[in-house]
């Protein structure tokens, strides 16, 4: 992941989800308080995103603990 890439991050209190931007380099800090010793900063896009606009097939795939993957748009003719 780089500066400037998007991230769909779930929520932690709903069944919905934040779009988001990465803004900082990568940190490692093993004194972190909530144990999330690798992280990047990031700056919220959007808030409270449905989880139903998506498909099923996307729901599972964004419910597996820690994916990350790349999203490639392809136009169906």
């Amino acid at each position: 992941m780089r500066i400037g890439d998007s991230v769909l991050i779930p929520s932690e209190f709903s069944r919905s989800y934040c779009l988001a931007a990465i803004n900082g380099e990568y940190v490692f800090d093993e004194n972190e308080n909530e144990k999330l010793y690798h992280s990047r900063s990031i700056t919220i896009i959007e808030q409270n995103i449905p989880r139903d606009i998506f498909e099923q097939s996307i729901i599972y795939s964004l419910g597996a603990y820690r994916t990350i993957f790349h999203v490639k748009y392809e136009k169906n003719n």
